[in-house]
């Protein structure tokens, strides 16, 4: 890769003396950069190249060898095509991606998509299916074979996971989803993500990820697919919104826009789905493609015409548009109209852009076209075997009653049963290789997939005699069995009679021993356009099932589906019932394992199955209703039920029977109540009380009996799958905290609410032992804490502040949030703000940390190494940070109106942070001196003088892209501003002349001004008032050491700051207003929240509000350590009215009897620093250490030791 490079100037050279030869070489050979590379490459695009890369036609039929003379090369070679899909065969994609990387102006090289669904040529069980295992790591390794044989044949992208929940049996495409519940499906969502994508798609046998349909497809009205989605957002983002989440969490590379509307607006033009929670709340980095023909479609809708919705659609956040080739015929055009900005497009090349880079197609732009591959790794025999276990833990045992087999014997339950004698394998579905796979197996090879006489027959050559009857059609209706069986899925409709087909089936059973009824949907009576609305077993299959029960015979019904069926007629009379889903191209041989006892059954449903149809929607986590029936009652007048069913689903969600039983231990619980800050765990024990070994999904769910909003009678929190032996007893424990109680209350939070739950585990969602506890709310007691000696009670309290700035990092950025809220309520919805000053603390908390042992070295070092790659990325002016960003993005967050671009001060709080970081690491090993020499780079990178506002002989605080140096703000001491000046001196790139901090903050000695403070001498000016809030005396001394520094203006540094501290105790102690709770134990005036904000308390009347933080005294530990003892003492003993997870709160009142529980990170940062400074000096050994700041200080004319 170093060789491929080029310097600038060679570039420019080449590109004058080069043409389109050079452009394909260029294109192919990135640097590592890579947004310097999309860059140099998008300033060679013309408009009509950009909105080329944002169209993804579908290929058609495309014959190896004509790839060039077809209508897509002409439009591949004009730039118009930025990627294809379900175009399959490795020649082929070859073929056409040397069109556009070899034929084109710019070589820019295509995508690859397909709906790689369940698989590839190894076809797996259909996702409801797969989710029915309950089991993360075969569902992982599901997504990886598939993405192994896709990628072996030329795909780089898959259209999938699925991941929108579905209440609703009606809607075909629930068969493509993970059912029902959020949580679950949240899970899988990143399992298959995981799957596919690999670690960071390096790989050749890694490909993109592309979760759907974003967002609520899965809530049509009327179970009909396409149609009206209307919820209120609360219900959004409780119920359905999870998986969405939680595939972007994991880095999804792309989202496909849903069909349907929301919010009135369909999805495909919804700015606030696209925009303002995927990316700005939620912090997606890919591209948004729509579904197929989703723009074209919205002109039915009713919402504009082509070129209107095109530009609805980008404008909403989409950027690629499938099939409708909106954005390619219309986008130009309203560039011109002043519709869409050239910036709106850029964006949206340069999403589709970095997704190839991504993948590596710049790189190597065949690095999907291997030939040799598809015979390697293309439906091996290692894949197949692993598509069989997976489709037997897929299978849901939903009845296995006892017979009576033979006269004489006791009767024993049906299944499993011995394959021997005569077995009769009759219905429509028993004999069908092309219905096995299931719904969306584009890839498959149809007649690959043994049909279950087939396999059932190769299973047990040699030991029984297997015999099929068809017994019927699939339904009665031909026209509607047409409608059921495209794609290539016939049934071969027989023409005989019903009676005719009966006949033959009843003739095979008669002469049987067992009877295996293969009956149900076939595989496109489910999925995209099938929905339904009678869900029974159709007509003439029914009417075969109950003919064959009439023989007498036993009856296992194997029933093939990809959706909920009503089942009430044959979970009464049928004896077993063994629900096998499309289970893939092994499916046959898997479900052989489970009928005759080679596999143990242990799969559990996912979506309830209902009586009939008039209950649904009947889901598991439904409300309470104020009128709800009684538990044990069918019907009571004025509740709320029905007159002809009871309310109780068939199935219930996680229902699934085994060939043993397992019996549960009441549960106990650690703790009661659990506080806000704390956790408790639940257990129960399980016990295989059976004969047969097997796997239990065991299962955790919750009630909120308290809410503010109504919520859900039990929601899944968790589950465990556990292999048990005979007789085996586990204990299962699951970790309950606050935040698994969170919901969106009425207004969005997202919140624990105090109050009594419900907790239930067990087998299913029916059948469940319950415990109960209470979320305290912190404010409800005072909790006293046993008395700590000093170097005790020190660890203490830095351990919790440290923790802050690691589980309280805002987790995009690994940076402090600038406030957190234990209650979760945030007014300003700003929990994803991050502060770069308090960072700046927080990371030379985070090195002490290290070494007090609270992390280890290595989780240290990687969540700085993450840390420094997001501040290398993220918004900087002239190389100064904002005051704010947002974590998600490294987009600056306004601190004010005018104040939205580089904070000088708050960038010297951070800088004073990396610094101690980098001296840290400098000599430390490869990966260590790595990181230092990056930070060394973000150092050299501030302009310090650039903020002399023209060269002037002081430093100005801000600067705006927008406003310029509208804020006006010069710094002039004495204030916590002393470390500013400090480091721009220091700077061996953009140092100031010393002039500037003479002139600038010392004022020409103006900063000099002795006077006393409650007859306490000072030596320096405050600005504004006679002695300073204590941050004044902390925040540039973090690193700085106070002690014997001096130069012209101040004789002794460490001495002012003590003095400044004492002068704040000594007011305190005098307090003059009489507030409660003043003292020699409860002292200290800062800057933090206050009872109506946020102010500057300071040591005078005017400044003092009756609000102590905490920070103020244990800040000043290093300058009157026996009197901050007392305090951090005295606060300890108040206990958790200010004593919380990450240390003390921020502030408290006792006189107004305000005890919020908040914290600010910019107050947190410098306790534990200052603790860990009078323990053991590291910060300022580190930051003192540092050659730069050694130089500025010798520049400055101060002395220390």
């Amino acid at each position: 890769m170093n060789r491929q490079r080029m310097t600038y100037r060679r570039l420019i050279g080449t590109i004058l003396l080069l043409s389109m030869g050079w452009l394909y070489l260029s294109a192919q050979k990135p640097p590592l950069d890579k947004d310097r590379f999309i860059d140099a490459l998008m300033n060679r695009m013309t408009l009509e190249e950009k909105i080329g890369q944002l169209n993804l036609p579908v290929t058609g039929e495309i014959i190896t060898g004509q790839a060039q003379s077809s209508d897509l090369a002409a439009k591949i070679k004009r730039g118009e095509v930025g990627g294809l899909f379900n175009l399959k065969g490795v020649e082929k994609i070859r073929e056409v991606q040397q069109q556009a990387v070899e034929g084109s102006r710019l070589g820019i090289p295509l995508l690859f998509g397909m709906d790689v669904i369940h698989g590839y040529e190894t076809m797996f069980p259909i996702p409801l299916a797969l989710s029915c295992t309950w089991d993360m790591t075969a569902i992982e390794t599901s997504a990886r074979i598939a993405a192994t044989e896709a990628s072996a044949d030329g795909i780089c992208w898959t259209f999938s996971p699925m991941v929108d929940i579905s209440r609703d049996p009606r809607w075909g495409r629930v068969s493509e989803g993970n059912g029902e519940d959020p949580f679950l499906g949240a899970m899988i969502a990143e399992a298959m993500i995981r799957g596919y994508q690999g670690k960071d798609l390096s790989r050749k046998d890694e490909i993109m990820a592309c979760v759907k349909h974003f967002a609520l497809y899965g809530a049509s009205e009327a179970g009909r697919d396409y149609n009206t989605v209307d919820m209120s957002r609360q219900r959004m983002f409780n119920d359905y919104m999870l998986p969405y989440q939680a595939a972007v969490e994991a880095g999804v590379g792309s989202v496909m826009a849903s069909f349907n509307e929301v919010d009135g607006v369909p999805a495909t033009a919804n700015r606030w789905l696209m925009t303002d929670v995927l990316r700005n709340e939620w912090g997606f980095k890919g591209f948004v493609v729509t579904d197929y023909t989703g723009i074209a479609e919205m002109t039915d809708h009713g919402i504009g015409n082509l070129q209107t919705v095109s530009a609805r659609a980008i404008n909403a956040g989409v950027d690629m548009d499938m099939v409708s080739e909106g954005f390619v015929g219309t986008l130009k055009k309203s560039v011109q109209e002043g519709k869409v900005s050239v910036k709106t497009i850029d964006t949206a090349c340069r999403r589709i852009l970095e997704a190839k880079y991504k993948l590596g197609l710049f790189a190597d732009p065949y690095k999907y076209c291997d030939l040799k591959r598809p015979s390697r790794d293309i439906f091996t025999k290692a894949h197949r075997k692993a598509a069989r276990q997976i489709a037997t833990e897929s299978f849901v045992l939903l009845k296995n009653d006892n017979v009576t087999l033979h006269p004489g014997q006791p009767a024993e339950p049906l299944l499993p049963f011995n394959p021997k004698g005569n077995i009769a394998v009759i219905g429509p579905l028993g004999d069908s290789r092309s219905n096995m796979p299931g719904t969306w197996s584009v890839a498959a090879v149809l007649d690959r997939c043994p049909s279950l006489v087939e396999g059932l027959k190769e299973m047990t050559a040699g030991k029984a005699h297997i015999r099929y009857a068809k017994g019927s059609n699939l339904v009665s209706d031909a026209a509607y069995e047409e409608r059921a069986t495209l794609f290539g899925r016939s049934l071969h409709r027989d023409n005989r009679t019903d009676q005719q087909l009966l006949d033959e089936a009843l003739e095979v059973a008669r002469q049987s021993d067992m009877i295996i009824a293969a009956l149900g949907e076939s595989s496109e009576m489910s999925g995209e356009s099938s929905c339904r609305t009678d869900l029974g077993l159709p007509d003439v299959q029914q009417r075969l099932l109950k003919a064959l029960l009439d023989t007498g015979k036993p009856v296992v019904l194997v029933l093939f589906t990809g959706r909920p069926l009503t089942l009430t007629w044959e979970q009464a009379h049928v004896p077993a019932i063994l629900n096998v889903w499309f289970g893939g191209s092994e499916a046959a041989y898997a479900i052989g394992d489970v009928l005759f006892g080679y596999a143990n059954p242990c799969g559990k449903l996912t979506m309830t199955f209902p009586k009939n149809v008039g209950q649904i929607p009947l889901y598991y986590a439904h409300k309470n209703t104020g009128r709800p029936l009684q538990p044990g009652h069918w019907f009571e007048k004025f509740r709320s039920n029905y007159l002809d069913v009871d309310n109780e689903p068939l199935y219930p969600f996680g229902y699934g029977l085994s060939y043993t039983t397992f019996a549960y231990s009441d549960i106990a619980l650690s703790r009661s109540p659990l506080p806000m800050d704390g956790s408790l765990t639940a257990a129960v024990s399980v016990t295989n009380t059976g004969t047969w070994p097997g796997s239990e999904v065991v299962q955790l769910y919750i009630r909120d009996l308290e809410g503010s909003t109504t919520r859900p009678v039990k929601e899944l929190k968790g589950f465990e799958k556990i292999f048990l032996e005979p007789g085996e007893m586990k204990i299962v424990r699951f970790k309950i905290t606050p935040e698994m109680l969170r919901y969106y209350n009425y207004d969005l939070q997202l919140v624990a609410e105090p109050g009594e739950f419900e907790v239930m585990i067990g087998t299913n969602s029916r059948d469940v032992k319950s415990a109960r506890f209470t979320l305290e709310d912190n404010h409800t007691r005072t909790i006293v804490l046993p008395l700590l000696s000093d170097q005790a009670l020190m660890d203490t309290i830095e351990h919790r502040t440290f923790r802050y700035f690691w589980e309280g990092a805002e987790p995009c950025s690994g940076l402090a949030p600038e406030r957190y809220h234990t209650d979760g309520v945030y007014p300003q919805q700003d929990a994803h703000i991050i502060t770069s000053g308090g960072s700046g603390f927080g990371l030379m908390a985070l090195i002490a940390g290290i070494e007090r042992g609270y992390i280890t070295r290595q989780e240290g070092l990687n969540r700085l190494q993450h840390i420094v790659t997001f501040l290398e990325k993220a918004d900087r002016f002239h190389g100064a940070f904002p005051h704010w960003w947002d974590g998600t993005t490294g987009k600056t967050k306004a601190f004010s109106s005018k104040d939205n671009g580089g904070d000088l001060v708050e960038t010297a709080f951070l800088m004073q942070g990396l610094l101690a970081v980098q001296q840290y690491y400098v000599n430390g090993t490869p990966q260590e001196q790595a990181l230092a020499r990056r930070i060394d780079r973000l150092w050299k990178e501030v302009d310090w003088n650039w903020y002399r506002r023209g060269g002037q002989e002081v430093l100005y605080w801000h600067w705006s892209p927008t406003s310029g140096w509208d804020m006006n703000f010069p710094i002039h001491g004495y204030n916590e501003c002393l470390l500013l000046y400090l480091l721009a001196a220091a700077s061996p790139t953009h140092s100031i002349p010393a002039s500037v901090y003479h002139q600038g903050w010392a004022q020409n000695g103006a900063i000099v001004s002795p006077h006393r403070v409650e007859g306490i001498p000072l030596h320096l000016r405050y600005q504004g008032c006679q002695a300073g809030p204590l941050f004044w005396a902390q925040y540039s001394f973090l690193g700085l050491n106070p002690h014997k520094l001096t130069d012209r203006y101040c004789p002794d540094y460490f001495q002012e700051m003590r003095n400044l501290t004492l002068v704040n105790r000594a007011y305190c102690i005098r307090n003059p207003h009489h507030y409660k709770g003043y003292g020699p134990d409860c002292w200290g005036l800062t800057a933090s929240y206050s009872i109506d904000g946020y102010a500057a308390h300071g040591p005078n009347e005017a400044d003092d509000r009756g609000v102590i933080a905490p920070t103020a005294a244990l800040s000043s530990i290093v300058y009157t350590p026996e009197y901050s003892l007392q305090v951090m003492r005295h606060l300890y003993q108040m206990g958790s009215k200010v004593l919380g997870p990450f240390g003390f709160y921020d502030a408290f009142s006792e006189t107004a009897h305000w005890y919020p529980k908040r914290y600010l990170a910019i107050d947190q940062g410098p306790i534990a620093v200052m603790i860990e400074n009078y323990r053991t000096g590291l910060l300022w050994k580190l930051f003192m250490s540092h050659p730069d700041v050694q130089a500025g200080l010798h520049k400055l004319g101060f002395t220390y030791r």
